[in-house]
């Protein structure tokens, strides 16, 4: 049984937290990308660990990476530790609680004979499947809860001796992110960097309150845009219509896709213990929602449902490590605080990623222990095992399809 992690398998609309990053950031080597990434891997695969052996539960291996082990070293209880050729996950394995080599051998007889295969579990206290559903949910949450931990540890060095945590300031108005496609209705309206002071003479403009004026416009009647253009001493206005973007859309748009207007970017420290407490805690939990709400745009997009960002429909970009190491390159930035920050980010996004309720996840196993505990019995292990490895495999092909991607693009 494994409990294992793999560097963000969706990444999407960038959220705030991310837009600041660009603002502020240079370059950094891709090689200490990777370092970032492996060690806040490392960290989430320690989570495990920890809560599992405080429990006194065997561990039968912790592993850095995945593929070919370049380095292994086995402690004295007989737990692997093991440096694998491709550094961009990670697992926690355990002792299964049945004899594998036997049911293996009796699923090949299965086949010949017809016979039903019959699996006798151990009932060793040591074995984690034979622990309380209380202590498998402590050993499911480790990683989460280290991750959540490193994050918090970051801002709180950043706040109380470091240069401080970036804070966006905002001018009114919304700015056009991306170049405007030839299907647009905002196409040879507005071009990309330019900002949208008021929307139907109401300044004030913000993108929430944008895509609310855009969506209650009826149909076939244009909004009115006072457009401020780059290197331009006056702004000018004009006029767009918005349309449905598909037959399936439930929402007018423009087609373009937005952001907050930022004006620079301000470094908050704490002057305090309160704030060097109270500050950090608001940012872990700022960028978690950002980062889980990005989550569900991708998710939502990739099964169908559009989801409206910045006055354009847009769908979700699915990225796979290779393009974790590449967003970490592009926004990290040379300095310790910078490294510092993306080490943050992609910790919260570890931990949310491995939060969701889904098979094979840390999430996953929470589920179906919930589940369990509802029933007041055990779900079927042997059902619950194949699901995982299911999925498991699913990822790691999920993980090649987008790493192909990244490769690409």
């Amino acid at each position: 049984m494994r409990l294992q992690s793999i560097p963000s398998i969706g990444e999407i609309v960038r959220p705030p937290a991310i837009a600041v990053a660009s603002a502020i950031a240079g370059k950094i080597p891709i090689f200490i990308s990777i370092i970032v990434v492996a060690a806040v891997i490392t960290i989430h695969e320690t989570g495990h660990y920890l809560a599992a052996t405080k429990l006194g539960i065997k561990v039968e291996e912790f592993s850095v990476g995945f593929g070919p082990p370049l380095k292994t070293i086995t402690n004295k209880k007989g737990v692997r530790f093991a440096l694998r050729s491709i550094p961009l996950g990670g697992f926690v394995q355990f002792p299964p609680n049945f004899d594998q080599e036997k049911v293996m051998a009796d699923t090949l007889k299965r086949v010949e004979t017809g016979e039903k295969v019959v699996i006798n579990y151990f009932d060793h206290p040591d074995l984690l499947q034979n622990r309380s559903i209380k202590q498998r949910a402590i050993v499911a949450s480790g990683g989460i809860v280290f991750n959540m931990i490193l994050a918090f540890t970051i801002y709180f060095l950043n706040v109380s001796v470091g240069s401080g945590i970036a804070k966006p300031v905002l001018g009114e108005g919304v700015v056009v992110q991306a170049v405007v496609a030839r299907d647009s209705p905002s196409y040879g309206v507005l071009e990309r960097f330019d900002v949208i002071l008021s929307i139907n003479g109401k300044s004030g403009v913000n993108v929430d309150n944008f895509i609310k004026t855009v969506k209650a416009t009826p149909d076939d009647e244009p909004v009115t845009l006072e457009i401020l253009r780059k290197n331009s001493p006056k702004p000018f206005t004009s006029t767009v219509t918005p349309t449905y973007k598909s037959a399936t859309a439930k929402a007018k748009s423009i087609d373009v896709s937005l952001s907050e207007r930022l004006l620079a970017v301000k470094k908050v420290k704490a002057h305090n213990i309160l704030e060097a407490i109270t500050i950090p805690g608001n940012e872990l939990i700022r960028v978690t929602k950002l980062t889980f709400k990005s989550y569900l745009i991708v998710f939502k997009s990739q099964f169908g449902f559009s989801s409206e960002i910045g006055g354009k429909i847009v769908g979700g970009k699915l990225s796979g490590p290779i393009g974790v190491i590449k967003q970490g390159a592009e926004l990290g930035g040379t300095s310790l605080g910078s490294i510092l920050g993306f080490a943050a980010t992609i910790s919260i996004n570890l931990a949310v990623v491995n939060a969701l309720p889904i098979p094979g996840l840390d999430g996953g196993m929470l589920a179906l222990l919930a589940i369990e505990k509802t029933r007041g019995a055990k779900i079927n292990q042997q059902l619950t095992q194949t699901i995982q490895a299911i999925t498991a495999f699913l990822f790691f092909l999920l993980a090649i399809v987008t790493s192909i991607g990244d490769i690409r693009s």
